[in-house]
């Protein structure tokens, strides 16, 4: 027997503005793939992000297929530290108790990048920005349906970068995301984004379980997408023997790694980190 297979965690807006890549809507089976799947690029180019501070300069980013090096950086001379606002990090909507979640990885990529030389806006600041523009529209859902009002939601989004902009005069918006993707299974474990984890017991017939990855994307103020990278966090799903089926890890189980963590998120950062003025 294989078991039966449910459909996965319905995922949200976790309250804040997200990236293009991050899933709004219920997961279904077969249609979630590892993030190189959703970022891949069919040919190297280059991204040329430039900056006034007195003079111009120029941050440059070359993308390529590549998921391991899907950003590299290339050699600017000897730029100024990049200023990033951290957008708190967005989770799944069905995680339960996300905000230690949000406030452990906001501290890690805060940390990273402050040890690295840039100028970093906390995710507090985006916050207490957000929070208001939402308070000032009540909220942007529609109160008799429960769905978001799309047209309310985009001008709030619109406000909230304009905002920043002028407040802060940002380099990029940087938004950790948890993604849930489906990681394919073999002989037992599951591989993706970059790390595998043992799947026991693994039924009959079972392809891939959902599983977290950990996902950095670097917007500016238009939009334009500067950078992406992301690696495996955990699976997020087991086999449950007395119901013979696929069940979610309760969420006390979930999340316990911090030493894993620092080391995901300073890999994922990696690419970005080596742009740095700062050489640790």
């Amino acid at each position: 027997m294989g078991g039966s297979r449910k459909n996965g965690p319905s995922l949200g807006l976790a309250g804040f503005p997200t990236s293009r890549h991050f899933h709004a809507t219920r997961l279904i089976r077969g249609t979630v793939k590892p993030i190189h799947e959703y970022v891949r690029r069919s040919a190297r180019i280059t991204v040329v992000l430039c900056v006034a501070a007195g003079s111009l300069q120029c941050f440059n980013f070359q993308t390529t297929p590549r998921f391991d090096t899907f950003i590299a950086p290339v050699d600017s001379g000897n730029p100024r530290a990049m200023r990033l606002v951290l957008v708190p990090t967005s989770v799944p909507a069905d995680i339960e108790n996300p905000e230690p979640i949000v406030m452990l990885f906001d501290s890690l990529v805060e940390q990273s990048l402050l040890k690295h030389g840039f100028d970093v806006v906390p995710a507090s600041e985006y916050r207490k920005i957000w929070s208001r523009l939402n308070e000032e529209a009540a909220g942007f859902f529609d109160p008799f349906t429960g769905e978001r009002d799309e047209p309310e939601y985009a001008a709030g989004v619109s406000q909230l970068i304009k905002e920043v902009h002028e407040r802060f005069q940002p380099d990029g918006f940087l938004y950790p995301e948890l993604w849930v993707v489906e990681a394919p299974i073999s002989a037992n474990h599951a591989a993706w984004d970059g790390t595998s984890q043992r799947v026991w017991p693994a039924p009959r017939g079972l392809s891939a379980v959902f599983a977290l990855t950990f996902a950095v994307v670097v917007e500016d103020s238009a939009g334009t997408e500067l950078f992406v990278n992301g690696r495996g966090l955990e699976v997020m799903e087991e086999f449950d023997l007395d119901m013979n089926e696929m069940i979610m890890i309760p969420r006390e189980r979930l999340f316990r790694q911090s030493e894993v963590y620092l080391e995901t998120v300073t890999r994922v950062l990696a690419p970005l980190l080596a742009m740095s003025p700062k050489k640790n």
